[in-house]
């Protein structure tokens, strides 16, 4: 379906893609381009424009498209780009970055059968493709920076806010920035 999803509807979750693929996959030791051959085959959910879900297989395409464009996997630039221009010095990349800054890794948990237990943080459903890790500190960098022109305007929505929120099993986060009343703030939860 590549005639009919833009750029546009990957980042918007307009795509169509679903969420997921359905089945017994193991991203985890998947290469990038046998994830993109399993996301070609798959029915869209809807016509793409018509209607919003989030999907995980359109960011996937995404981080192809950057790889193809900057002939770097989307964490290394990210970890380039991003990442050491903004002095992000705790921030990085499981796979891609050369840094050992992991001195105080949050290890993922989740509750079962009444206790906390940790789980393992690269489970066969998650891929290499992104795995990024970040202090709140680093994140209030990022968010400072998008925050000013030419990013404040493409970013913010309606109540002049700029914010994201995501997780997986174990992990929670949000980062947020309120463009008029000035504020920031930055949440990360492994539980």
């Amino acid at each position: 379906n590549g005639n009919k999803i833009t750029i546009q509807h990957l980042m918007d979750n307009t795509s169509g893609l679903p969420r997921r693929l359905e089945g017994n996959f193991d991203f985890f030791s998947m290469e990038v381009p046998e994830i993109i051959d399993l996301i070609k085959n798959i029915p869209l959910e809807f016509e793409p424009g018509t209607d919003t879900r989030y999907s995980n297989l359109g960011y996937e395409v995404l981080y192809y498209i950057i790889y193809k464009v900057s002939d770097k996997p989307f964490s290394q630039y990210v970890q380039d780009e991003i990442f050491d221009k903004l002095g992000m010095v705790n921030s990085g990349a499981h796979f891609y970055s050369t840094k050992k800054n992991l001195t105080k890794f949050a290890y993922y948990h989740t509750l079962e059968n009444d206790s906390i237990v940790e789980i393992d943080h690269f489970d066969k459903e998650r891929n290499r493709q992104a795995n990024l890790y970040a202090t709140t500190e680093d994140l209030m960098k990022l968010m400072n920076y998008i925050s000013k022109e030419p990013f404040a305007s493409a970013l913010k929505n309606e109540k002049n806010i700029i914010g994201h929120s995501g997780g997986s099993k174990g992990i929670r986060s949000h980062v947020q920035t309120n463009i008029s009343k000035d504020y920031s703030f930055a949440f990360l939860c492994n539980y």
